[in-house]
């Protein structure tokens, strides 16, 4: 009698066993630790920081490029007035143009 229970809860389990779904394996362990007791996030962030920091900065000059030719184009468009000096700069330039932009919305809407 005893062998026939243990044999049918055998049969059960093998039976669930088999209805289990798989589950996704994570790979995301940014919430562990590592050994001195950080959290994994932010050990790789300060990574990432300390690679930005040391990088040579061709990335930062492109984008800057790409923001000074933005604004002299747009100057050009707008007629903007430099004054006696040739040298403004760009968060002037950018003042100066979210300026004449507002003076446009407002014209044009009332």
């Amino acid at each position: 009698m005893m062998s026939f229970v243990l044999l049918t809860f055998v049969v059960h389990l093998k039976e669930d066993s088999r209805k289990v779904t798989i589950v996704e394996k994570d790979n995301n362990f940014d919430a562990c630790r590592d050994m001195s007791g950080r959290r994994l996030r932010h050990a790789n962030a300060d990574k990432r920081l300390e690679e930005w920091r040391d990088g040579d900065g061709e990335e930062d000059r492109k984008l800057e490029k790409v923001d000074e030719d933005f604004l002299k184009k747009h100057i050009k468009k707008l007629k903007i007035c430099y004054g006696e000096t040739d040298f403004i700069s760009v968060r002037t330039l950018r003042r100066r143009l979210n300026e004449i932009c507002k003076k446009r919305r407002k014209n044009e809407s009332g």
